[in-house]
């Protein structure tokens, strides 16, 4: 249920938001949210983030993103949402505001459950 905002009509309840919306909620194995970034736009994130720390050991003390979490979504799996706001809030603490969720949010090329493969691809947020 979506709580009202001084008796205004929230944005979920208009069908508009944002990945900044979406609510993180964690179990014993997954989050609720995954996102598949297209590929030039995910290389430039990680090339531009690991730049920034030197290496990916920094960049996961710098992020508070478990090593092994970073390497796989460097290499391999969707990020989840909570590593991708980490991810974004680092770059944008640089100025790298074509990182922002903002921006995230136009490069997605699917998103997905925690515990399923079935992806929606090139979900419009507004």
């Amino acid at each position: 249920m979506i709580k009202k905002l001084n008796n205004k009509e929230s944005e979920l309840e208009s069908g508009i938001f944002n990945l900044s919306d979406l609510k993180i909620v964690k179990n014993i194995q997954s989050e609720q949210f995954y996102f598949g970034l297209e590929q030039t736009y995910k290389s430039s994130l990680f090339k531009l983030a690991l730049s920034i720390s030197k290496n990916i050991k920094n960049l996961a003390k710098e992020t508070n993103i478990h090593y092994f979490n970073l390497w796989d979504c460097i290499k391999r799996t969707p990020i989840s949402l909570t590593n991708l706001i980490k991810l974004s809030n680092h770059l944008t603490k640089y100025g790298y505001y074509q990182f922002s969720l903002e921006n995230i949010q136009k490069n997605l090329e699917y998103m997905k459950g925690g515990f399923t493969s079935e992806r929606i691809y090139h979900p419009n947020f507004l």
